[in-house]
């Protein structure tokens, strides 16, 4: 189409107003009268046809069209209502020829970024900013790369200009002394290769050879492997059986983690190296995931639990339905409602059946319906290593639990009523956790509902994320 046809411009749109000449008169004005100029008589008018008579010789008729304009006397006009001149000057609109290259790509762009339907509605818009451009005076200065199209049209993808973040920097060169330096540092490195053997070629463990160990000792030390494991100083499943005997032993008589969580990290590393995996690998695993669950190091609890589900999904026999309910807390501890769900589906209906697992559902059914007193009983009869577990938020639950009841029981809840409710031993016990949550505000054995409710809202925030070490 003819852009330059349906944006030309005329003189009228931007020329100052001139108000149009007046419309001629049907009959000309009255004539003066005949009074003389200067004191001289004037002669009269030719008298009118009309009439003859004396008496009606004076008499006003239509004056003669010769009596218009008198060269003593202009004729006065009408005065006609004058608009206030423009502060604009006048100038012609350029042509679509004339226009800058910027204006002719933002036509282009508009009619290419408009569908068929809105053509016309975005031809008037397009006409509306030109002309307006125009009147303004920046129609030829205006940056049409930036103006946006019109409403009717797709908008266009804008590309950043990316500016240079670097720049050529020259290089400095170096000083007498940074040379002599540098041959010092290169010569100190050259005689130390040179001192230094070259070290033995270390093979890649073969993956299709199982190795055997030939260690007898019974204790050994944990050592991250960075290499291919030497079989001297492996133990076979002999020696690993009797050390597993001698490690229950000095634990139920010494009871020290760091040496028993050693000591036990370095047995599941022989068994890994030399791919065992049966009813005694399952037995190590277990027996150390319930240590660390009794000394609350749930990275390696974590590890362990990891290492129980391959070897029961390889049909190796263990305490699987003990260790579903354990992994079932796990899961409420790192609120890990997800994980919930996909554990309560791989259940077997012998698993649902049993005491350890139907006590965990009913712990996650609690939570999820905020039952905080039927909660504290199932967390007082928790079989098993279950209660070790459950240690672990119990103290959140009971922040949370704590909360509903400051805004049931406003102003006042007696100290008498919570111990019991949310399973404190002792009044020390409950008065050592309101002092760390800073709600201490216990006056004649009842707490003060509205001050404790705003200080356990802002503690029970920091138990919206869990972080546990060794997590998988």
């Amino acid at each position: 189409m003819d852009i330059a046809a349906d944006f030309t411009f005329s003189k009228s749109s931007t020329s100052a107003y001139r108000p149009p000449p007046p419309a001629p008169s049907s009959a000309a004005p009255a004539p003066p009268p005949p009074s003389g100029v200067n004191g001289k008589p004037q002669p009269p008018p030719p008298p009118p046809v009309t009439s003859t008579s004396p008496h009606t010789a004076q008499t006003s008729t239509s004056p003669s069209p010769s009596y218009s304009a008198r060269p003593h006397a202009p004729q006065p006009q009408p005065k006609q209502p004058q608009p206030p001149p423009s502060s604009k000057p006048t100038t012609a609109a350029p042509t679509s020829e004339d226009w800058p290259p910027s204006l002719q790509q933002y036509v282009k762009e508009v009619f290419d970024n408009c569908p068929p339907e809105g053509r016309d509605q975005a031809q008037l818009e397009l006409r509306d900013i030109i002309i307006e451009k125009h009147r303004a005076g920046v129609l030829m200065t205006t940056d049409w790369s930036e103006m946006d199209l019109p409403s009717v049209c797709h908008p266009r993808k804008k590309f950043k200009k990316h500016k240079k973040m670097f720049h050529a920097v020259k290089p400095v060169p170096p000083t007498p002394e940074e040379r002599e330096k540098r041959k010092l540092r290169a010569r100190r490195f050259q005689d130390q290769r040179e001192e230094s053997p070259t070290p033995p070629m270390v093979h890649r463990m073969d993956q299709d050879k199982t190795i055997v160990g030939t260690c007898t000792q019974l204790e050994k030390n944990y050592l991250r492997l960075t290499s291919a494991p030497d079989p001297s100083t492996v133990r076979p499943l002999h020696v690993l059986k009797e050390t597993l005997e001698l490690l229950k032993e000095k634990w139920s008589s010494e009871s020290n983690y760091t040496y028993i969580c050693d000591q036990f990290k370095s047995m599941r590393q022989d068994l890994t190296v030399q791919r065992i995996r049966d009813d005694f690998t399952v037995r190590v695993y277990e027996i150390h995931a319930r240590i660390a669950l009794e000394k609350g190091d749930l990275g390696e609890y974590n590890q362990c639990q990891t290492q129980l589900k391959e070897l029961y999904a390889l049909g190796i026999q263990g305490q699987s339905t003990e260790f579903a309910a354990y992994r079932i807390l796990y899961f409420l501890h790192t609120q890990n409602w997800s994980d919930i769900n996909a554990c309560m589906v791989e259940l077997t209906e012998e698993q649902r059946q049993s005491d350890e697992v139907q006590h965990a559902l009913q712990v996650r059914s609690a939570l999820a319906t905020s039952n905080y007193h039927r909660f504290f009983k199932l967390y007082h009869a928790a079989p098993n290593m279950g209660g070790f577990l459950m240690d672990q938020f119990i103290e959140r639950e009971r922040v949370r639990a704590l909360i509903i009841l400051c805004k049931a029981f406003r102003p006042t809840l007696p100290i008498a009523f919570i111990q019991p409710e949310l399973d404190f031993v002792t009044e020390e016990e409950i008065s050592k956790f309101l002092k760390k949550h800073q709600a201490d505000c216990v006056q004649d054995g009842n707490l003060d509902c509205k001050v404790a409710f705003a200080r356990l809202s802002e503690s029970a925030r920091k138990y919206k994320k869990v972080d546990i070490k060794g997590q998988l």
